[in-house]
């Protein structure tokens, strides 16, 4: 998730915006006690695995819908990225430079 910040009258430091820090304190208020989701979590019926008639081939989960020799997931990757990898012809990706949490991540 990225956080939008704002410049601190210090050089150099970043702070989450008053809007970021107003959306956390709405959630918190309407956050369900910990004790109440324990409770909802030990009420869940744990059943045993069944895979009868799954196929992993039947799932084109990283297919190229747009026929541009990207697959889905490295079309993720280029949209959700901060700074973009390069894809040669062939798709495949070199650099980048996500968010993870509150801090960028380089690839």
């Amino acid at each position: 998730m990225r956080l939008p910040l704002r410049r601190s009258t210090r050089a150099g430091t970043t702070s989450p915006s008053r809007r970021h820090r107003a959306r956390q304190a709405q959630a918190t208020r309407h956050a369900v006690p910990p004790t109440l989701r324990r409770a909802a979590v030990a009420d869940l019926t744990v059943a045993t695995e069944n895979r009868e008639g799954y196929k992993r081939t039947s799932f084109k989960h990283w297919a190229d819908a747009d026929g541009d020799s990207c697959n889905a997931r490295q079309e993720v990757l280029i949209a959700e990225a901060i700074d973009p990898p390069e894809a040669d012809p062939r798709c495949a990706l070199a650099g980048g430079v996500w968010c993870a949490g509150r801090v960028p991540k380089s690839m």
